[in-house]
C-alpha cells in the first residue's frame, strides 16, 4: 500500500512539474534556536534536518524566500551551525544558525526570522511532519 501512495505521488509531482515548468524548491531545516551537541554541516544538514520538503519554485512563499536571500549579507557564514539547505535548479544555499549565507546569493544579517518564518508557513500550508528519529 505504501508503495502504491508513493509511486502516485511520485507520478503527481512528475506531472505537476510538468505543468509549472519543473522548477522545485528542496528545503532542509533544523530550526535555529535548536541547539545540537555535534556540529551540522553542510555535509550533513541533508540527513540531519527536522524538515525535508520540495515546493514549487514559483509559489508565493517561495517567491518571497528567494527575495530574502537577494538582499545583501554584513555576516560570516559558520560552517559548523548550517540550519537550512536550499537546493533550487543547479544551486544550493546554505544558511546557518545567525542568518548568514554559503551560496551565490547573500542575504543580510537579521533575516533569520523572516526565513524561518516563511519555512514554517510552508510547513504548515503543506502539512509537513517532522522526520521521526
Amino acid at each position: 500500500m505504501i508503495r502504491k501512495i508513493a509511486l502516485i505521488t511520485s507520478i503527481v509531482l512528475v506531472w505537476f512539474s510538468n505543468r509549472i515548468g519543473g522548477e522545485f524548491m528542496r528545503i532542509y531545516y533544523i530550526p535555529s534556536r535548536v541547539k545540537t551537541y555535534t556540529p551540522v554541516t553542510i555535509n550533513d544538514i541533508e540527513k540531519r534536518a527536522f524538515y525535508r520538503f520540495e515546493v514549487p519554485a514559483d509559489l508565493q512563499l517561495s517567491i518571497k524566500l528567494i527575495s530574502i536571500l537577494e538582499q545583501e549579507n554584513y555576516g560570516d557564514f559558520n560552517d559548523k551551525m548550517v540550519r537550512i539547505k536550499i537546493q533550487r535548479e543547479d544551486k544550493n544555499y546554505y544558511i546557518d544558525s545567525k542568518g548568514n549565507v554559503k551560496g551565490p546569493i547573500k542575504i543580510s544579517k537579521g533575516n533569520m526570522e523572516n526565513i524561518e518564518k516563511i519555512i514554517n508557513e510552508m510547513i504548515v500550508k503543506y502539512k509537513i511532519k517532522k522526520i521521526k528519529r
